[in-house]
């Protein structure tokens, strides 16, 4: 199918920017990358408390969650029904989430990620950095980017670019 001229306009002002940030590369900071990345995937990645994920993604997939999920009278059963899995460690081991980590969720922060193929995969990170407030939202938007160091950053973004470069299935997507 032919390209359309817009698509096609758009094709080429993305391929001139991008070639103007690796001509700027020795000009540009890892949280300025970092920032140009969040605007290119939007609300394919999302930053939160990654004790409050599981209900979070369960909402956005269509189920009722009441503000207390376990309280009997939303459809976390049939999430859990659905997914595969009897609770809620259960369905964080299957993101990839180990137990031992799991103790520490309230203590963490995760950043899921939406492939194109619409599998995601989340990051688990320790501490919180994100605003308390943000809910879950985009990198820049939940202040993870201004509150990471630049190592712990690069490690993150080498793991959400090794996962969309790939075919989108593997261990921990969901």
């Amino acid at each position: 199918m032919a390209e359309d001229a817009e698509s096609k306009a758009a094709r080429g002002v993305l391929e001139r920017t991008a070639a103007l940030l690796v001509a700027e590369a020795d000009q540009t900071t890892v949280k300025q990358a970092a920032r140009i990345l969040s605007a290119v995937l939007g609300d394919r990645a999302e930053v939160g408390d990654a004790s409050a994920y599981l209900f979070h993604y369960a909402r956005s997939q269509g189920y009722n969650i009441p503000p207390y999920p376990l309280a009997g009278n939303g459809e976390i059963r049939e999430f859990f029904a659905d997914q595969g899995v009897e609770d809620v460690p259960s369905w964080y081991e299957r993101i990839g989430v180990d137990r031992a980590a799991y103790e520490r969720l309230p203590r963490s922060t995760i950043v899921a990620v939406r492939h194109r193929t619409f599998t995601r995969k989340a990051f688990l990170l320790p501490g919180v950095f994100y605003r308390q407030d943000s809910g879950f939202c985009g990198l820049e938007e939940s202040g993870l980017i201004a509150r990471m160091d630049d190592t712990a950053l690069v490690a993150l973004l080498d793991g959400v670019f090794d996962f969309l470069a790939s075919d989108g299935h593997g261990p921990g997507t969901f």
